[in-house]
C-alpha cells in the first residue's frame, strides 16, 4: 500500500468518515494540461492525493486554498492509503501531476507532486492527521 495526503473541509470529513473519499471531476486548468501531455483528453474523475506530507508554508497555503475554494473556515488534513495500481495510469505508468500553488503574490509551493486515485478510498484507509478551524486556530500554538 502507498500512502498520500488530502485536504478537505470538516463538513466533507464528516461524510468521508462514513463513506470514504469519493472521486470528483478534476477541473484545475493546469492539471488538465498535464493530463493532455499524457494523451488523456476525456474528463477525469478521481481523488487528488499529495505524494508527500506538507509542512510550513506549503501546508498553510493548502489550508487557505481549501478554505477559499469551499467557502469554509474549517479544514482537515488526511493521510490515506491506496493501492499503487488504482492511481491514474497511462501505458502502465503512474500519471504524476505537479502543482504550483499561489494565492495572489503568496507562493506557497512549486511543483509539488500528486497522483489521481480513480476509485473511492474506503473510510478504513483514511486517518485524520490535522484539524484546522480558523475560528479557534488562534488558541493553538501551531498549525
Amino acid at each position: 500500500m502507498k500512502q498520500g495526503y488530502h485536504y478537505t473541509t470538516y463538513k466533507n470529513w464528516l461524510k468521508i468518515k462514513r463513506t470514504g473519499l469519493m472521486p470528483s471531476l478534476i477541473t484545475n486548468e493546469n492539471i488538465c494540461e498535464t493530463l493532455k501531455f499524457y494523451g488523456i483528453r476525456e474528463k477525469v474523475y478521481g481523488i487528488w492525493i499529495w505524494k508527500k506530507r506538507h509542512f510550513g508554508r506549503t501546508h498553510l497555503g493548502d489550508i487557505v486554498r481549501v478554505m477559499a475554494m469551499h467557502d469554509s473556515t474549517h479544514v482537515v488534513y488526511l493521510k490515506v492509503k491506496y493501492r499503487q495500481e488504482v492511481a491514474l495510469r497511462v501505458s502502465d505508468r503512474e500519471v504524476e501531476a505537479t502543482h504550483d500553488g499561489a494565492i495572489g503574490n503568496f507562493k506557497y509551493h512549486k511543483e509539488e507532486k500528486a497522483v489521481i486515485v480513480i476509485p473511492p478510498i474506503p473510510a478504513d484507509q483514511i486517518e485524520l492527521i490535522g484539524d484546522y478551524d480558523l475560528l479557534t486556530i488562534s488558541k493553538q500554538d501551531k498549525i
